[in-house]
């Protein structure tokens, strides 16, 4: 049986928000259907100063999920991921 697509990344996204606040953690919107351009916009300046964006976007680009958001994007338009800027 081949693996679940992006196990390793999802196992690091998911112990990381035990030691750490996400500004994700409890909003509805980032598992909603379909947003509206005010609440993606939200969702994107939530994610624009997570600590765990990249481990985010490490999940989304293995992983491509169909539902959600992820690291600052719908889950309609990961493709591929996007740059991490240098700290």
């Amino acid at each position: 049986m081949k693996p679940m697509a992006g196990r390793d990344e999802y196992k690091r996204l998911m112990k990381a928000p035990r030691r750490t606040t996400t500004p994700c953690r409890d909003v509805a919107d980032f598992t909603a259907d379909r947003l509206d351009a005010d609440q993606q916009r939200t969702l994107e300046a939530m994610c624009a100063s997570c600590p765990l964006w990249a481990l985010c976007n490490a999940y989304a680009a293995a992983a491509r999920p169909t539902v959600g958001f992820w690291a600052g994007r719908p889950a309609s338009e990961i493709s591929k991921p996007l740059a991490v800027a240098a700290v």
